[in-house]
């Protein structure tokens, strides 16, 4: 198995540092000459958009490609371009914003994880997944499923409801998976399990349901 990681920022080093942890045979792509790879790490200096370039990253023979830019229509093109130089090869993208995921699908992407926290470790392990029996803890997205957080408001009327009780994944169609909370991360939290101010979701379901998920707990009226 081969694997192409475009973009050497925050996302895109833990991703190397994952893929060694697994011992994935990869390559870095980073546009930016002034940024130098760890020791160990095999990195190209140009424009994954470029053709020549994933050519000179082997893309002919690769498995995977990973675009962690932080710019989503970068990771478009890439996706773009990937998939015109090799059409059976899984590209998993990094989103930065919720709204640019039906894009990167609509670009081609067979993954797209909008979480910046969490998008490292579960790209990969999507990635292995097929190839690597004993990785456990995944997180499964699909086109129909999208992780990403959203704060609840300061003063919202949810403050101090439980899960159960707000009703909110009812209404919303959404799945809270966890809070963070005071620093803690709060995983696959209880019905009865309080919303206090400050928190942080982490939610799951469609991009549709998850615009929606925001617009109630801000208490905007659906039209």
């Amino acid at each position: 198995m081969r694997c192409i990681v475009c973009g050497y920022g925050v996302v895109g080093r833990n991703v190397a540092e994952t893929l060694d942890l697994y011992s994935i045979d990869y390559v870095v792509v980073e546009r930016d000459r002034n940024v130098k790879a760890q020791p160990g790490v095999p990195m190209i200096h140009g424009d994954a958009k470029d053709e020549d370039v994933l050519n000179r990253a082997s893309i002919d023979v690769s498995d995977i490609l990973i675009a962690c830019t932080g710019v989503d229509a970068e990771n478009a093109f890439i996706t773009l371009a990937a998939q015109d130089l090799n059409p059976e090869i899984r590209v998993l993208c990094r989103a930065a914003k919720l709204e640019s995921v039906d894009k990167l699908y609509m670009a081609g992407a067979d993954y797209v994880v909008s979480l910046a926290q969490i998008a490292a470790k579960n790209l990969v392990r999507l990635a292995v997944l097929p190839y690597k029996s004993d990785v456990q803890d995944y997180l499964t997205v699909t086109k129909e499923v999208v992780v990403t957080t959203i704060e609840l408001p300061s003063g919202s009327e949810y403050v101090g409801r439980t899960i159960h009780g707000s009703q909110l994944e009812e209404i919303t169609g959404v799945r809270i998976i966890g809070f963070q909370r005071s620093g803690a991360i709060i995983a696959n939290p209880t019905g009865d399990a309080p919303f206090i101010e400050g928190d942080v979701m982490f939610v799951a379901g469609s991009s549709k349901d998850l615009n929606t998920f925001g617009r109630v707990v801000r208490g905007e009226q659906l039209s």
